[in-house]
């Protein structure tokens, strides 16, 4: 049953035990569903498995992507990886400006 208070917090513990295990593609869609509800550290997780291609295909413009989503929902962890990626043009073009903006966020 739908809950509408349910941040995905199963849905990120199966997606871990999934990882942990090896089935990428189950994290992946794990982390995914988790993701739907808003929960930045699913989105965090997918920009990483998207990165790596693991249970889905490589792409730096869908990590760069979920990334950004998992910063703007106020994911801490997430600011420093999207400020490296605006500096280095990891899935988006270089943009010194966002670049500071997340790593002063990353800062604070």
């Amino acid at each position: 049953m739908n809950n509408q208070y349910d941040n995905g917090s199963a849905d990120i513990d199966r997606g871990v035990a999934c990882y942990q295990q090896g089935n990428y593609m189950m994290a992946y869609w794990s982390f995914h569903d988790a993701a739907q509800k808003g929960n930045g550290i699913a989105m965090f997780n997918l920009s990483v498995l998207s990165l790596n291609g693991q249970g889905t295909p490589k792409s730096e413009e869908q990590a760069f992507i979920w990334m950004e989503r998992a910063a703007k929902t106020g994911y801490a962890a997430a600011y420093y990886s999207l400020a490296f990626k605006y500096y280095n043009g990891v899935g988006t073009a270089k943009n010194m400006e966002q670049a500071k903006y997340w790593a002063e966020m990353a800062m604070k």
